[in-house]
């Protein structure tokens, strides 16, 4: 008789899947077993990994519609920096920390995409803070140069991934 394969399990956090495998390691010693499969265990991420993986491999996608390059969180924030640094000139640049104002523009990107904000040019006769119009106006710069280098900062691949 064929044995049974497990479910695949989705967990939130890679650290849940490994306590997974790791309760279900001592299960199976504890039932004095000298061998057994692990308990199939991946992060969203790492599933969608693996299935664009081989929707590449076997031809389903078409690699030039695949991102060359998906940005870790390192290589973003320095995106962000640059970006920022070109529109701080004059007197004032002195005064801004390059670093923290990517830091808040990248998590501000990444909510913004993960939560599908789209922020209106303009809220009736009112006009956006001087600080949000900025904001804009960094996020538009940055993704004109992922999309012109073929970049996806970690949020968008995996809307990529899903599409």
């Amino acid at each position: 008789m064929p044995e049974l394969q497990a479910p695949l399990i989705l967990c939130s956090t890679a650290r849940l899947a490994r306590s997974l495998r790791l309760a279900h390691a001592r299960s199976q010693r504890a039932q004095g077993m000298p061998q057994w499969q692990p308990l199939p265990t991946l992060t969203l991420a790492q599933w969608l990994g693996s299935v664009t993986e081989q929707a590449l491999l076997q031809g389903q996608v078409n690699l030039e519609q695949a991102p060359r390059m998906v940005l870790n969180i390192s290589q973003e924030l320095v995106l962000w920096e640059r970006v920022i640094e070109r529109t701080l000139t004059g007197e004032t640049a002195a005064l801004f920390d390059r670093t923290g104002l990517a830091k808040a523009a990248l998590e501000a990107n990444r909510l913004m995409q993960e939560w599908n904000i789209a922020v209106p040019q303009q809220i009736g006769s009112y006009h956006h803070a001087e600080e949000v119009e900025q904001f804009l106006h960094w996020r538009t710069e940055f993704r004109k140069q992922c999309r012109n280098a073929g970049w996806l900062e970690c949020t968008r691949y995996m809307d990529w991934q899903i599409t």
